[in-house]
């Protein structure tokens, strides 16, 4: 038992102290005050901030009971360590999210999360304070193992200073919420796999040695995948210094070159030789594969040999012996240095779609089997296109109509016993593929390439466990279950390139894999698409 119901914060200019009744006189009075309030849902009477601080108060009491469900709440109230000024508070509360709104209560159909709130006093704004103290909070409930696997923050849209803390935090914008009867920003952040607390010393795994300092981040491959889909995230981390962009490498020297320019890479260079110079470059930790998909297996094994972090664009391998060259050099590495924690991860970004989680939780919490049914209206290839060769692009199925069949391996949460597929009409390109589980689920996946293409998108169903749920192109979420439901929705369509290059960099900063993507399914992934591929049916 705590002597406090949570103990204090201390940074490097703030003392917080969990809140009490001794906090009456400062708490009334913040509250009254418009210009310290106004974007904190006030200013609130003297007898409505008593209720509500007693209601505070017991809440931090439920830590210490957690056997009775109760929600919880943390606040500490701050002041600064040199003046001994209050300055304003900080902390952060269960919550269950449902229906687009923001609920105190259990819900069938909420997912439990934690709300990280903050507020300072006029006077001492814009000085850092906001972010400094909510690390604190932060790092101290994720101590205490109060976190839920999703945390979040709300913000006024005009208040662009909340919303700068939020993202400093490193939370990402996710549409919006009904909170208080007004639309609020939503950001949240995932929590992910740390160390087991009580490991310390030697045996604690090894943070990257970026930690404190930009990740050395090298590219092999400059084109699509780098341009139209991974750029936007590029840019904020390296914009935020997270990331140091060390080397490029492509097959011709203009593309490396642009390339370098754009994203502020040190050096450009080509070829084998460029492979080399890259992966044996003492500032490069990670490295992004981007190139022709013959070519990621073998490149994935020399990165990973080398102790360089890899996130590699799918497919893992176009064959079964790729996978095992990889899995290997995975294996050799980590047991060659077992505390360092090498990440690799395979590009299957739908999995990391803001529309995905909410989807994966809401299965996860229900027994199946369920059945899913998965429609893409995918994008027609000029004919001799290099991606539908299969020993140099993989088809359409390994190609990219492998997207799906992780994504179904996601969702159900559940190992494969078979996947098939079928080329309907005769077309390879034109794809049927059929999945079965081990908890006796099922799944499909339609992926038409000669529909209307102007009409592009994806479309997941899933049904099962009193549940039913679609996602409509990643841009709408609506999940109905016992008599309840919750839609999401964003202002344009998230396929989860963003998320998944956070998470690849969070889980090489951390020593510690994604929480949404193992190894070994990558593996499991790979292997099964590879022999669909292979007994394809035309």
């Amino acid at each position: 038992m705590l002597d406090l119901p949570y103990p204090r914060l201390l940074t490097a200019r703030l003392l917080g102290e969990p809140l009490s009744p001794s906090h009456e006189r400062v708490m009334v009075e913040w509250w009254a005050d418009p210009d310290f309030s106004r974007l904190v849902g006030g200013p609130r009477p003297r007898d409505e901030t008593r209720l509500r601080l007693i209601q505070a108060i017991a809440e931090g009491e439920a830590l210490q009971e957690p056997s009775r469900g109760r929600a919880w709440r943390m606040t500490w109230v701050l002041r600064l360590r040199e003046s001994r000024e209050w300055v304003g508070w900080v902390g952060l509360r269960q919550l269950w999210l449902a229906g687009g709104r923001a609920c105190s209560e259990p819900c069938s159909l909420g997912e439990p999360s934690a709300e990280v709130f903050y507020a300072l006093a006029p006077g001492v704004r814009q000085q850092g304070l906001a972010t400094e103290a909510a690390t604190a909070a932060l790092r101290e409930a994720r101590r205490l193992g109060t976190l839920a696997g999703r945390t979040i923050g709300l913000a006024l849209p005009q208040n662009l200073a909340s919303r700068r803390v939020l993202e400093k935090l490193g939370f990402r914008a996710n549409g919006t919420l009904m909170h208080a009867g007004i639309p609020h920003l939503l950001y949240e952040c995932r929590e992910r796999d740390r160390p087991p607390s009580g490991l310390t010393g030697k045996d604690q795994p090894l943070p990257t040695e970026s930690l404190g300092r930009p990740i050395g981040l090298g590219m092999i491959g400059a084109g699509r995948y780098l341009h139209d889909f991974l750029a936007p995230g590029l840019r904020q981390q390296i914009e935020k210094g997270a990331v140091r962009p060390t080397g490029v490498v492509t097959l011709r020297q203009e593309s490396a070159s642009k390339a370098a320019s754009s994203f502020g890479f040190q050096f450009a260079a080509t070829g084998d030789e460029g492979i080399t110079r890259l992966l044996n470059d003492p500032q490069t930790e990670a490295v992004v594969i981007a190139t022709r998909h013959d070519t990621h297996a073998e490149l994935a094994a020399a990165a990973l040999r080398a102790g360089r972090h890899v996130l590699v664009e799918k497919p893992l391998a176009l064959t079964e012996p790729g996978i095992e060259e990889v899995q290997s050099a995975l294996a050799q590495t980590r047991r060659a240095q077992p505390r360092r924690r090498l990440q690799l991860l395979t590009g299957f970004n739908r999995r990391f779609a803001p529309l995905a989680g909410p989807l994966a939780r809401a299965l996860r919490g229900r027994s199946g089997p369920f059945q899913l049914s998965i429609v893409v209206n995918a994008r027609p290839l000029p004919l001799g296109h290099w991606r539908s060769d299969r020993s140099q692009g993989g088809g359409r199925l390994l190609g990219h109509a492998v997207h799906f069949i992780d994504l179904a391996r996601f969702l159900v949460d559940s190992p494969f016993e078979r996947v098939e597929a079928e080329g309907l009409a005769g077309n390879p390109e034109n794809l049927l593929i059929g999945m079965a589980f081990a908890d006796g689920s099922r799944a499909v996946v339609h992926y038409c390439p000669t529909g209307d293409p102007r009409l592009l998108g994806e479309q997941v169903w899933v049904a099962g466990g009193g549940l039913t749920a679609w996602v409509n192109n990643w841009a709408a979420l609506e999940i109905r279950a016992d008599g309840e439901t919750l839609s999401q929705s964003l202002p344009v369509p998230d396929k989860g390139f963003r998320a998944e290059l956070d998470s690849f960099l969070e889980a090489v900063r951390n020593g510690a894999p994604t929480d949404v993507m193992r190894a070994d399914e990558q593996f499991e992934v790979a292997r099964h698409a590879i022999r669909a591929a292979d007994g394809l049916k035309v």
